[in-house]
Order: structure tokens, then sequence, then C-alpha cells
């Protein structure tokens, strides 16, 4: 009651948000005539092509997958991976997985916390069975650990033979889990990135430049990282997603924030 009539109240000027795309979606229904800039949910995808240095793209994937147990809208949730490489990229995540320490985030030495509430928790769970159950197997983690501080601890998981129909490729999962879904081709993987309703961050591994430019001009993302983790950002860098999509609309990041919450205004004089 309070949030819609924040939003809708003729003496909010502009809205701001960050937040899951099903709430920003009511928020700019309610918030309609008024500037709105959107930081909504995302699903990838990172790309790792036969040509990537494969160290560096699990190095930088397992923590963009892992990093605040992957509760980041711009986390490496949707791992599409050439089949050349496929099984040493999955060993090489695997491997980084079990260097993860799950723990109390206060005391030193963990590298892991726990996820944010029970509702978290439990979609993580789901996506990984669901996964599971379609023929994915878990070559690291996938379940929560059986001592744990609380129920809101996941272990770090990487995931094999994950199918297109799962629902942790078609949806926004928010835990620390890596899903890796095999690709033939670039066609392949630019079909695979479009079929999906968001359109945040992606990033793409490889050594050849004109490939980069490639997937920068057709990956369906606001941002391409190249060589990088689907995290990476600066503040001055213009963030958001693309139009079509789940991911909000609007620049969040220097400038970009404050002309979305600014009215542009003309002024005309004639003068005698």
């Amino acid at each position: 009651v309070v949030g819609d009539e924040i939003v809708s109240n003729p003496g909010t000027d502009a809205i701001g948000f960050t937040g899951s795309a099903a709430t920003g979606k009511l928020i700019s229904q309610r918030a309609a005539g008024k500037p709105q800039l959107m930081e909504l949910g995302g699903n990838g995808p990172v790309v790792i092509l036969e040509d990537a240095d494969l160290e560096r793209a699990a190095t930088a994937t397992a923590s963009g997958s892992f990093v605040n147990a992957g509760q980041v809208c711009s986390s490496s949730e949707r791992i599409l991976v050439h089949r050349k490489v496929y099984d040493e990229f999955a060993e090489r995540m695997a491997a980084k997985a079990r260097e993860v320490v799950l723990g109390d985030p206060r005391k030193a030495g963990t590298t892991m916390g726990p996820l944010n509430n029970p509702a978290v928790a439990k979609k993580v769970a789901e996506h990984v069975g669901d996964a599971l159950d379609r023929g994915a197997r878990a070559i690291a983690g996938g379940k929560r650990p059986d001592k744990a501080l609380s129920p809101l601890f996941f272990e770090p998981t990487v995931l094999t033979g994950v199918t297109r129909e799962a629902l942790i490729n078609t949806e926004e999962t928010f835990g620390p889990v890596a899903p890796l879904l095999v690709i033939d081709s670039d066609e392949q993987a630019f079909e695979m990135a479009r079929d999906n309703r968001y359109g945040l961050v992606s990033s793409v591994f490889t050594q050849d430049i004109d490939r980069a430019f490639r997937y920068v001009e057709e990956m369906p993302t606001g941002i391409v990282n190249i060589n990088d983790t689907s995290n990476y950002w600066e503040l001055h860098i213009p963030f958001g997603g693309v139009s079509g999509k789940d991911s909000g609309m609007g620049r969040v990041g220097g400038k970009h924030a404050l002309t979305a919450m600014c009215d542009l205004k003309t002024a005309t004089f004639t003068v005698r």
C-alpha cells in the first residue's frame, strides 16, 4: 500500500528501482507517465568459445557464478560452452567450485555465505532439482550442505548436460549455480541468447577480436563483456538492459542515471 502511494502520487517526480522483473513491472504500471529507471533481472549468457583461454574463462566465470552466493543480477547463471572444450571447461569449473569455502561471512577464511531468505533458497533448490530431473548431472555441489549454519546455505554447484527447457536456463535462479549448456556454432549461441526473456549482461571468451566484435553486435544484452566476468562493471559505465526484455529500462551509471531522473526542459526567447 505504501509503495503504491509512493510511485503513483503526483508529488513523486520520477522512479528508480533495482529488483525483480515482476516487481519492476508493477511499479512501472503504477508510475505511468513518470520518468523511470528500472534495473531488473538478468540471466546472462556467458559464452565460452573453442579458442578461449580456459583457465581465465573458468576463473572469471566461477567468480560470476559464486560471488555473493550468485545473488547478483549480472551473475553467470547460464553458460554456453562450445562442444570442443566443454568437458575441459566443466572440469575446471568443478575445481573452482570445490575451492569455495562455505561459512559464516564474518569469519576469516569464508569465501561464500548464505542465501538471502527462505524463498530464494527454495527457488535455487527447485531449479537445481528440475535440471537434474531433466537429465543434468551435478559434478560439484547440487544440494544444501549436510552440516550448515542454517537452511539458507547452498553448495556452489556446477551442472553439466543442462537442457534448454530447464528452469535454470529459462529463468533467473539467483543462487550459486553454474549450469553448462553445449553449443556448436556462433549462430547457435546467438539463437540461444535471444531465446530468453532477460537481456542485461553477457560475457564472451574468445581470442579472436573480429569474432568478439560480432558478439558485441549480436548479443541481445545491454552490456557485453569480452574475456571477463559477467559481473564486471564500473560506476561510470552505462548499466542496464535492452528493450523488449525483462531486464528494465534506462541506464544506471554516471551522467546516465542523472539524466534519467531529470526533466529535459527547452526554453525559447524572442528578443526585440
